[in-house]
């Protein structure tokens, strides 16, 4: 049971890799943040309802990171096609980034941890929320920038 986020990451990079050439890139990445934003609400409703078990905690946190693992590579092949040339930095970057932001929201979960699960759900829809705008502001408000698609 410990173990149904990380299935639900692997299983859906695997599954981003059957339904990419159907869906495209924009269509995969807003699947995932859907996904996310899904489980989320799952996640706030057994948190504010108080219905608090590890099965309520870990089964939207699954869908969480389905969303997770369907945006992930996507978004890191997507990110490094630009900097072909400087591969190794670009990935080093990306994970520095991404272990930054996770340390930070761990930092915020546990400052307004008040014995209640609130705090998890409610970084989690931060993050989400900060997700698609960064997404909205690279992508959509850019018409005229050269696109790089995997």
């Amino acid at each position: 049971m410990l173990l149904l986020p990380v299935w639900a990451a692997v299983a859906s990079q695997g599954m981003i890799q059957a339904i990419s050439n159907i869906l495209g890139c924009i269509r995969n990445i807003l699947t995932g943040i859907l996904s996310m934003l899904i489980g989320n609400l799952i996640l706030m409703y057994f948190a504010y309802t108080n219905f608090v078990n590890i099965a309520t905690m870990l089964g939207p946190i699954a869908g969480i990171f389905i969303g997770v693992g369907m945006i992930s590579p996507m978004a890191m092949a997507n990110a490094m096609i630009p900097f072909n040339n400087i591969a190794g930095s670009a990935s080093a970057m990306i994970g520095f980034i991404q272990m930054t932001l996770s340390a930070l929201s761990t930092l915020l979960i546990s400052f307004f941890h008040a014995k209640s699960a609130t705090p998890m759900p409610n970084t989690f829809i931060f993050l989400i929320v900060f997700g698609l705008l960064v997404h909205v502001c690279g992508v959509s408000l850019r018409p005229n920038r050269q696109r790089h698609y995997v």
